[in-house]
């Protein structure tokens, strides 16, 4: 656990909260603890040892996940009964129930004062549970919550609820406070660094990955690949798909008009999914990603997922890339997302295998899609296509796309968008499984967030850099 704790007392190695502190500068015991930090500082061990003490004081305790989203639920250990652990090998706690939001505020109302209420990875409940926690604590409940999301914190600091943050120094230079994690090998390995340390980090990375790219046939020893990776410094590079940032503005209208998906970055306890079969090197996925959505790839091309890998842990992002044939994915599982797209991919299975594959592909990628599905296809008039898929019974064009979509999509509206809208290279399709609105909804996707948090990213790098070569460490 680290020493250097704010909001916290430390008495022969065990964590006491403080009393937290109302509006008006008074105190106020409280049986509220809210434990926050970066990955990896300590706060599920810190959560487990107050577990066991309380347990060793005789008193009820709960520990509750939840149940509302996959990067969690995914775990085997996760589940009712199983061992929720730490990085330390010898602390794990019993997980009495994994449960929806619903469910874990009725059991907030019938607790018993004195017993705890623990909720680790706390940001996957849903924002509505925060006035629970202070309704229980208020009544004598002992809750405990651990890594709150950004809604569920802001809605506690209103409350004027102290935050225990926990915080070690920069592990690349020892001389700073760490405010960021970096990852090198996988994202159960965070390292805690300060920005300085983190941008170096971020230009070495980037660096390297270009330089591969740069090696990489077909374009071997040019600043040429086929697709840009999303909010990565390329100047200076050109692409085969150079409309990709276009095709992106095209699906965020789509999606601004469509009532049924409301995303909210600040909130992972709900879970919208995507899915881009063919995502080459991972534009799409990473862009939904920054918005809010939980992204797979899937492509054929070896050197592509290694790419999006490696983007996505420079992120920090959890996007499941898989190296896997656009058939096989689609046809091996009835599993739905909530938003799918198909850019230019179906064409080369129907090239590579045969028209019916290609048939089979597209009923498949309908039956996925939960709400809206986004397709581009190769057509038989194209120069590159025209000697290929030889058994076609008639010409994969415009027509022979919506009539695809009509016939096995099931979808209740479809949007054209012609070669030369923004400036896209193909003709684009949206199909939508309930009616959208006619223009922008509101509440829906705040694209802007992402916006928002690039130009964060690009001001503090540019700080890092100044105070490096000005010599003014913070």
């Amino acid at each position: 656990m680290s020493a250097a704790l704010e909001g916290a007392q430390m008495d022969d190695g065990h964590l006491h909260a403080l009393p937290s502190t109302t509006k008006d500068g008074t105190s106020r015991s409280t049986t509220l603890t809210v434990l926050t930090g970066l990955p990896g500082t300590g706060k599920t061990s810190t959560l487990i040892r107050l577990l066991q003490e309380h347990q060793a004081a005789g008193r009820d305790v709960k520990l509750y996940l939840s149940a509302e989203n996959s990067l969690l639920t995914q775990r085997p250990n996760v589940v009712a009964g199983g061992r929720m652990g730490c990085r330390n090998p010898k602390l794990s706690f019993t997980i009495s129930e994994v449960l929806k939001t619903d469910q874990a505020i009725e059991r907030l109302v019938y607790a018993a004062p004195g017993s705890v209420a623990a909720f680790d990875e706390a940001q996957y409940f849903q924002p509505q549970i925060v006035p629970s926690w202070i309704a229980a604590a208020n009544r004598g409940v002992h809750v405990i919550v651990s890594t709150p999301s950004a809604s569920q914190r802001a809605a506690l600091s209103a409350k004027a609820i102290q935050l225990t943050d926990l915080n070690v120094p920069c592990a690349a230079c020892g001389k700073r406070k760490s405010t960021v994690v970096i990852y090198k090998e996988n994202l159960a390995q965070p390292t805690q660094v300060c920005g300085s340390c983190e941008s170096d980090h971020y230009e070495r990375t980037v660096a390297q990955l270009l330089n591969d790219v740069r090696e990489s046939e077909p374009f071997k020893g040019e600043n040429r690949t086929y697709q840009p990776f999303y909010d990565l410094p390329m100047k200076g590079w050109t692409f085969v798909r150079g409309d990709s940032p276009a095709r992106f503005e095209i699906i965020r209208s789509a999606l601004s008009k469509y009532p049924y998906i409301k995303v909210d970055p600040t909130n992972p306890g709900r879970e919208y999914t995507y899915v881009d079969v063919g995502c080459c090197s991972g534009f799409f996925c990473d862009a939904f990603t920054t918005h809010g959505f939980s992204s797979t790839g899937v492509d054929v091309t070896k050197h592509f997922i290694d790419w999006a890998k490696r983007v996505a842990l420079l992120k920090r992002q959890s996007i499941r890339y898989l190296q896997e044939d656009a058939e096989k994915f689609l046809t091996s599982s009835n599993s739905q997302f909530d938003v799918t797209s198909s850019f230019a991919t179906i064409q080369w299975v129907m090239a590579q295998r045969n028209y019916n594959a290609g048939v089979n592909c597209f009923k498949a990628l309908f039956d996925r899609t939960r709400h809206v599905c986004i397709v581009e296809m190769g057509y038989s008039t194209e120069d590159i296509y025209k000697t290929k898929i030889l058994d076609r019974p008639t010409e994969i064009d415009k027509d022979w796309v919506l009539r695809i979509m009509n016939e096995h999509g099931n979808f209740a509206h479809i949007d054209f968008y012609p070669a030369g809208h923004l400036g896209i290279w193909r003709d684009i399709f949206v199909g939508y499984k309930k009616m959208p609105a006619d223009k922008p909804v509101s509440p829906a996707i705040d694209w802007s967030s992402g916006l928002r948090s690039r130009a964060r990213r690009a001001v503090r790098r540019l700080v890092e850099k100044t105070r490096r070569r000005t010599g003014n460490g913070s």
